[in-house]
Protein backbone atom coordinates (compact mmCIF):
# COMPACT_ATOMS: atom_id res chain seq x y z
CA UNK A 1 0.00 0.00 0.00
CA UNK A 2 1.28 3.47 -0.84
CA UNK A 3 2.36 5.66 2.09
CA UNK A 4 -0.39 8.26 1.45
CA UNK A 5 -3.06 5.61 1.35
CA UNK A 6 -1.66 4.02 4.49
CA UNK A 7 -1.84 7.24 6.49
CA UNK A 8 -5.40 7.87 5.26
CA UNK A 9 -6.33 4.32 6.29
CA UNK A 10 -4.95 4.88 9.79
CA UNK A 11 -6.73 8.24 10.09
CA UNK A 12 -9.99 6.63 9.00
CA UNK A 13 -9.61 3.79 11.49
CA UNK A 14 -9.00 6.16 14.41
CA UNK A 15 -11.87 8.40 13.31
CA UNK A 16 -14.26 5.44 13.17
CA UNK A 17 -13.35 4.58 16.76
CA UNK A 18 -14.17 8.15 17.79
CA UNK A 19 -17.50 8.02 15.94
CA UNK A 20 -18.30 4.67 17.55
CA UNK A 21 -17.72 6.18 20.99
CA UNK A 22 -14.58 4.21 21.90
CA UNK A 23 -12.75 7.51 22.24
CA UNK A 24 -15.24 9.94 23.78
CA UNK A 25 -15.28 13.71 23.13
CA UNK A 26 -12.58 15.35 25.22
CA UNK A 27 -10.80 12.09 26.00
CA UNK A 28 -7.10 11.48 25.50
CA UNK A 29 -5.97 9.19 22.70
CA UNK A 30 -3.33 6.52 23.30
CA UNK A 31 0.24 7.70 22.96
CA UNK A 32 1.72 7.99 19.50
CA UNK A 33 4.01 5.06 20.27
CA UNK A 34 0.99 2.95 21.22
CA UNK A 35 -0.94 3.97 18.09
CA UNK A 36 2.07 3.34 15.87
CA UNK A 37 2.47 -0.12 17.33
CA UNK A 38 -1.23 -0.91 17.10
CA UNK A 39 -1.41 0.02 13.41
CA UNK A 40 2.11 -1.17 12.59
CA UNK A 41 3.15 2.14 11.01
CA UNK A 42 6.19 4.35 11.35
CA UNK A 43 6.36 7.83 12.83
CA UNK A 44 6.02 9.68 9.53
CA UNK A 45 2.88 7.78 8.52
CA UNK A 46 1.33 8.40 11.93
CA UNK A 47 2.18 12.11 11.75
CA UNK A 48 0.31 12.36 8.45
CA UNK A 49 -2.66 10.44 9.87
CA UNK A 50 -2.82 12.69 12.93
CA UNK A 51 -2.58 15.74 10.68
CA UNK A 52 -5.57 14.51 8.65
CA UNK A 53 -7.64 14.05 11.81
CA UNK A 54 -6.75 17.57 12.95
CA UNK A 55 -7.79 18.97 9.56
CA UNK A 56 -11.07 17.05 9.89
CA UNK A 57 -11.55 18.71 13.32
CA UNK A 58 -11.57 15.45 15.24
CA UNK A 59 -8.50 15.83 17.42
CA UNK A 60 -6.06 18.39 18.77
CA UNK A 61 -2.64 18.09 20.35
CA UNK A 62 -1.11 19.59 23.45
CA UNK A 63 2.66 19.75 23.33
CA UNK A 64 2.90 18.80 26.99
CA UNK A 65 -0.05 16.51 27.62
CA UNK A 66 -0.75 14.46 24.50
CA UNK A 67 -3.45 14.17 21.82
CA UNK A 68 -7.15 14.57 22.56
CA UNK A 69 -10.52 14.18 20.88
CA UNK A 70 -12.08 17.63 20.45
CA UNK A 71 -14.97 18.35 22.87
CA UNK A 72 -17.42 18.86 20.02
CA UNK A 73 -16.47 16.54 17.14
CA UNK A 74 -18.17 17.09 13.75
CA UNK A 75 -20.12 13.82 13.72
CA UNK A 76 -22.07 15.16 16.71
CA UNK A 77 -22.12 18.94 16.20
CA UNK A 78 -21.74 19.75 12.49
CA UNK A 79 -24.76 20.04 10.18
CA UNK A 80 -25.02 20.75 6.46
CA UNK A 81 -27.82 22.97 5.11
CA UNK A 82 -28.17 21.93 1.46
CA UNK A 83 -29.70 24.00 -1.36
CA UNK A 84 -30.00 22.68 -4.91
CA UNK A 85 -29.91 26.24 -6.24
CA UNK A 86 -27.76 29.35 -5.72
CA UNK A 87 -28.70 32.92 -4.74
CA UNK A 88 -29.68 34.90 -7.79
CA UNK A 89 -31.04 31.94 -9.75
CA UNK A 90 -34.70 31.86 -10.81
CA UNK A 91 -35.87 29.41 -8.16
CA UNK A 92 -34.22 31.25 -5.27
CA UNK A 93 -36.69 32.81 -2.83
CA UNK A 94 -36.91 34.87 0.35
CA UNK A 95 -37.56 31.85 2.58
CA UNK A 96 -34.27 30.32 1.43
CA UNK A 97 -32.49 33.62 2.01
CA UNK A 98 -33.84 33.62 5.55
CA UNK A 99 -32.67 30.08 6.26
CA UNK A 100 -29.17 30.72 4.93
CA UNK A 101 -28.92 34.08 6.68
CA UNK A 102 -29.96 32.77 10.11
CA UNK A 103 -27.80 29.63 10.16
CA UNK A 104 -25.06 31.58 11.98
CA UNK A 105 -27.52 32.64 14.69
CA UNK A 106 -28.54 29.03 15.36
CA UNK A 107 -24.85 28.08 15.51
CA UNK A 108 -24.23 30.66 18.22
CA UNK A 109 -27.29 29.69 20.23
CA UNK A 110 -26.59 25.96 20.17
CA UNK A 111 -22.81 25.83 20.05
CA UNK A 112 -22.81 23.85 16.82
CA UNK A 113 -21.66 24.41 13.24
CA UNK A 114 -24.03 24.71 10.26
CA UNK A 115 -22.33 24.76 6.88
CA UNK A 116 -24.49 26.24 4.12
CA UNK A 117 -23.94 24.61 0.73
CA UNK A 118 -25.38 26.06 -2.48
CA UNK A 119 -25.86 24.45 -5.87
CA UNK A 120 -25.70 20.87 -4.59
CA UNK A 121 -27.27 18.75 -7.33
CA UNK A 122 -27.00 15.13 -8.34
CA UNK A 123 -25.47 15.98 -11.70
CA UNK A 124 -22.42 14.71 -13.52
CA UNK A 125 -19.27 16.55 -12.54
CA UNK A 126 -20.96 18.81 -9.97
CA UNK A 127 -18.12 19.94 -7.64
CA UNK A 128 -20.45 20.89 -4.77
CA UNK A 129 -22.08 17.45 -4.77
CA UNK A 130 -18.74 15.67 -5.04
CA UNK A 131 -17.38 17.60 -2.05
CA UNK A 132 -20.47 16.70 -0.05
CA UNK A 133 -20.03 13.00 -0.77
CA UNK A 134 -16.36 13.17 0.25
CA UNK A 135 -17.20 14.97 3.50
CA UNK A 136 -19.98 12.54 4.36
CA UNK A 137 -17.59 9.64 3.77
CA UNK A 138 -15.18 11.31 6.21
CA UNK A 139 -17.86 11.52 8.95
CA UNK A 140 -17.94 15.32 8.79
CA UNK A 141 -21.63 15.73 9.60
CA UNK A 142 -24.04 14.95 12.41
CA UNK A 143 -26.79 15.19 9.83
CA UNK A 144 -28.01 16.80 6.63
CA UNK A 145 -30.81 19.34 6.18
CA UNK A 146 -32.28 19.25 2.67
CA UNK A 147 -34.09 22.36 1.44
CA UNK A 148 -36.45 21.06 -1.24
CA UNK A 149 -36.34 17.71 -3.00
CA UNK A 150 -33.64 15.51 -1.42
CA UNK A 151 -33.46 13.14 -4.40
CA UNK A 152 -32.55 16.07 -6.64
CA UNK A 153 -29.80 17.12 -4.25
CA UNK A 154 -28.13 13.82 -3.34
CA UNK A 155 -29.89 10.45 -3.63
CA UNK A 156 -26.61 8.84 -2.55
CA UNK A 157 -26.80 10.60 0.83
CA UNK A 158 -30.53 9.96 1.14
CA UNK A 159 -29.87 6.23 0.84
CA UNK A 160 -27.35 6.14 3.72
CA UNK A 161 -29.37 4.52 6.53
CA UNK A 162 -27.18 5.66 9.45
CA UNK A 163 -26.87 9.31 8.43
CA UNK A 164 -29.60 11.46 10.05
CA UNK A 165 -31.51 13.59 7.53
CA UNK A 166 -34.40 16.03 7.59
CA UNK A 167 -36.23 17.86 4.81
CA UNK A 168 -37.53 21.44 4.82
CA UNK A 169 -40.67 22.07 2.74
CA UNK A 170 -40.41 18.86 0.79
CA UNK A 171 -42.60 18.83 -2.33
CA UNK A 172 -41.94 15.21 -3.32
CA UNK A 173 -43.14 12.08 -1.59
CA UNK A 174 -40.44 11.01 0.88
CA UNK A 175 -42.44 9.62 3.76
CA UNK A 176 -39.33 7.84 5.06
CA UNK A 177 -37.63 11.14 5.97
CA UNK A 178 -38.68 13.50 8.79
CA UNK A 179 -39.90 16.87 7.55
CA UNK A 180 -40.15 20.39 8.92
CA UNK A 181 -42.72 22.45 7.06
CA UNK A 182 -44.60 25.71 7.47
CA UNK A 183 -48.13 25.50 8.83
CA UNK A 184 -50.15 27.02 5.99
CA UNK A 185 -53.42 26.40 7.82
CA UNK A 186 -52.25 28.59 10.70
CA UNK A 187 -51.43 31.43 8.28
CA UNK A 188 -54.91 31.20 6.80
CA UNK A 189 -56.70 31.05 10.15
CA UNK A 190 -54.77 33.95 11.67
CA UNK A 191 -55.04 36.10 8.55
CA UNK A 192 -58.82 35.69 8.32
CA UNK A 193 -59.28 36.10 12.09
CA UNK A 194 -57.54 39.46 11.70
CA UNK A 195 -59.75 40.37 8.71
CA UNK A 196 -62.92 39.60 10.65
CA UNK A 197 -61.68 41.37 13.79
CA UNK A 198 -61.27 44.49 11.65
CA UNK A 199 -64.88 44.16 10.53
CA UNK A 200 -64.08 43.45 6.86
CA UNK A 201 -65.78 41.01 4.49
CA UNK A 202 -64.23 41.80 1.10
CA UNK A 203 -60.85 40.03 0.84
CA UNK A 204 -58.46 39.70 -2.10
CA UNK A 205 -55.47 37.34 -2.08
CA UNK A 206 -52.28 37.43 -4.12
CA UNK A 207 -49.94 34.45 -4.06
CA UNK A 208 -47.62 32.51 -6.35
CA UNK A 209 -48.41 30.05 -9.13
CA UNK A 210 -49.48 26.71 -7.72
CA UNK A 211 -49.53 28.06 -4.17
CA UNK A 212 -51.24 25.78 -1.66
CA UNK A 213 -51.95 28.87 0.45
CA UNK A 214 -54.09 30.39 -2.31
CA UNK A 215 -56.34 27.34 -2.43
CA UNK A 216 -56.56 27.08 1.36
CA UNK A 217 -57.49 30.75 1.65
CA UNK A 218 -60.10 30.49 -1.10
CA UNK A 219 -61.82 27.62 0.69
CA UNK A 220 -61.60 29.28 4.12
CA UNK A 221 -63.06 32.56 2.83
CA UNK A 222 -66.09 30.71 1.51
CA UNK A 223 -66.50 28.66 4.70
CA UNK A 224 -66.43 31.80 6.86
CA UNK A 225 -69.10 33.50 4.77
CA UNK A 226 -66.87 36.32 3.61
CA UNK A 227 -67.50 38.01 0.28
CA UNK A 228 -66.09 35.49 -2.21
CA UNK A 229 -65.32 36.57 -5.76
CA UNK A 230 -63.12 34.33 -7.91
CA UNK A 231 -61.34 37.25 -9.57
CA UNK A 232 -60.09 38.44 -6.18
CA UNK A 233 -57.89 35.35 -5.85
CA UNK A 234 -54.86 36.13 -7.94
CA UNK A 235 -51.63 34.37 -8.83
CA UNK A 236 -48.25 35.69 -9.98
CA UNK A 237 -44.91 34.01 -10.57
CA UNK A 238 -42.04 34.62 -8.14
CA UNK A 239 -39.67 34.37 -11.11
CA UNK A 240 -41.36 37.44 -12.61
CA UNK A 241 -42.69 39.38 -9.61
CA UNK A 242 -43.16 42.57 -11.64
CA UNK A 243 -46.37 41.10 -13.03
CA UNK A 244 -47.79 41.33 -9.51
CA UNK A 245 -47.66 45.12 -9.75
CA UNK A 246 -49.93 45.16 -12.81
CA UNK A 247 -52.29 42.60 -11.27
CA UNK A 248 -52.74 44.62 -8.07
CA UNK A 249 -53.12 47.89 -9.96
CA UNK A 250 -55.91 46.41 -12.10
CA UNK A 251 -57.58 44.90 -9.03
CA UNK A 252 -57.75 48.27 -7.28
CA UNK A 253 -58.94 50.24 -10.31
CA UNK A 254 -62.45 48.83 -9.94
CA UNK A 255 -65.29 50.91 -8.57
CA UNK A 256 -66.03 50.61 -4.85
CA UNK A 257 -68.54 47.71 -4.97
CA UNK A 258 -66.03 45.58 -6.86
CA UNK A 259 -62.98 46.64 -4.86
CA UNK A 260 -61.71 44.62 -1.88
CA UNK A 261 -61.27 46.10 1.58
CA UNK A 262 -58.28 43.91 2.40
CA UNK A 263 -55.39 42.59 0.31
CA UNK A 264 -53.52 39.54 1.61
CA UNK A 265 -50.14 39.13 -0.09
CA UNK A 266 -49.50 35.48 0.77
CA UNK A 267 -45.98 35.22 -0.67
CA UNK A 268 -43.23 37.55 0.50
CA UNK A 269 -41.43 37.34 -2.85
CA UNK A 270 -44.31 39.35 -4.31
CA UNK A 271 -44.59 42.00 -1.57
CA UNK A 272 -42.46 44.74 -3.15
CA UNK A 273 -44.20 44.49 -6.53
CA UNK A 274 -47.65 44.31 -4.93
CA UNK A 275 -46.94 47.44 -2.88
CA UNK A 276 -45.84 49.23 -6.06
CA UNK A 277 -49.20 48.30 -7.59
CA UNK A 278 -51.05 49.73 -4.58
CA UNK A 279 -49.11 53.00 -4.85
CA UNK A 280 -49.75 53.20 -8.59
CA UNK A 281 -53.49 52.69 -8.05
CA UNK A 282 -53.68 55.79 -5.86
CA UNK A 283 -55.53 53.95 -3.08
CA UNK A 284 -54.82 55.15 0.43
CA UNK A 285 -53.61 52.73 3.08
CA UNK A 286 -55.23 52.03 5.45
CA UNK A 287 -58.15 54.36 4.65
CA UNK A 288 -59.13 52.69 1.35
CA UNK A 289 -57.37 49.37 1.73
CA UNK A 290 -55.75 47.39 4.52
CA UNK A 291 -52.89 45.03 3.71
CA UNK A 292 -51.64 41.87 5.38
CA UNK A 293 -48.41 40.47 3.96
CA UNK A 294 -46.57 37.20 4.41
CA UNK A 295 -43.01 37.44 5.73
CA UNK A 296 -40.16 35.42 7.16
CA UNK A 297 -39.09 36.38 10.66
CA UNK A 298 -36.83 37.81 12.02
CA UNK A 299 -35.84 39.73 8.87
CA UNK A 300 -39.04 40.59 6.97
CA UNK A 301 -39.07 42.83 3.96
CA UNK A 302 -39.94 46.45 4.79
CA UNK A 303 -42.69 47.65 2.44
CA UNK A 304 -42.98 51.32 1.60
CA UNK A 305 -46.59 51.50 2.81
CA UNK A 306 -48.19 50.24 6.05
CA UNK A 307 -48.87 46.51 6.22
CA UNK A 308 -49.58 43.99 8.95
CA UNK A 309 -47.03 41.18 8.74
CA UNK A 310 -47.68 37.51 9.42
CA UNK A 311 -45.13 34.79 8.77
CA UNK A 312 -42.81 32.04 9.90
CA UNK A 313 -39.70 32.23 12.06
CA UNK A 314 -36.86 30.63 10.09
CA UNK A 315 -34.91 30.26 13.33
CA UNK A 316 -37.60 27.93 14.64
CA UNK A 317 -37.53 25.98 11.37
CA UNK A 318 -33.76 25.45 11.62
CA UNK A 319 -33.94 24.69 15.34
CA UNK A 320 -36.54 21.98 14.76
CA UNK A 321 -34.30 20.45 12.07
CA UNK A 322 -31.31 20.29 14.41
CA UNK A 323 -33.46 18.79 17.17
CA UNK A 324 -34.77 16.06 14.85
CA UNK A 325 -31.24 15.15 13.74
CA UNK A 326 -30.02 15.01 17.34
CA UNK A 327 -32.91 12.75 18.35
CA UNK A 328 -32.28 10.45 15.38
CA UNK A 329 -28.60 10.16 16.25
CA UNK A 330 -29.43 9.50 19.91
CA UNK A 331 -31.86 6.72 18.96
CA UNK A 332 -34.90 8.59 20.26
CA UNK A 333 -38.33 8.63 18.54
CA UNK A 334 -38.43 11.14 15.70
CA UNK A 335 -41.57 13.06 14.72
CA UNK A 336 -42.22 12.53 11.00
CA UNK A 337 -43.61 16.00 10.32
CA UNK A 338 -43.34 19.20 12.34
CA UNK A 339 -45.36 22.23 11.20
CA UNK A 340 -44.03 25.64 12.27
CA UNK A 341 -46.91 28.08 12.93
CA UNK A 342 -47.34 31.54 11.45
CA UNK A 343 -46.81 34.43 13.88
CA UNK A 344 -47.72 38.11 13.96
CA UNK A 345 -45.09 40.72 14.82
CA UNK A 346 -46.35 41.15 18.39
CA UNK A 347 -46.07 37.38 18.91
CA UNK A 348 -42.47 37.42 17.69
CA UNK A 349 -41.65 40.28 20.05
CA UNK A 350 -43.26 38.43 22.96
CA UNK A 351 -41.18 35.33 22.22
CA UNK A 352 -38.04 37.47 22.12
CA UNK A 353 -38.88 38.99 25.51
CA UNK A 354 -39.44 35.60 27.12
CA UNK A 355 -36.49 33.76 25.54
Amino acid sequence: MMVGKRSSSVASAIRKRIVAGEFAPGSQLPTWDALGGEYAVGRNTLVRAISQLKNQRYIYSSSTRGTYVVPRPPHLHHYALLFHDKPGFDDWNQFWWGLADRAAEIQEQRGCTITVKYGVRDEYNNPAHQRLLEEVAADQYAGLIFVGKPDHISPQCVDLPDLPKVVIQEVSERADLPKVDIDRESFTAKALDWVQARGHKKVAVLSSHGSAVLNILRKAVQERGLDYRPHWFLSASITDPACAEAIVRLLLCCAQPERPEVLIVANDNLVDAAMAGVVASGRRVPEDLEILSHCNWPTPRNPVIPTVRLGYDVRQVLGECVDLIDKWRAGKPVTKCIAVPALFEDEIKQLQRTS
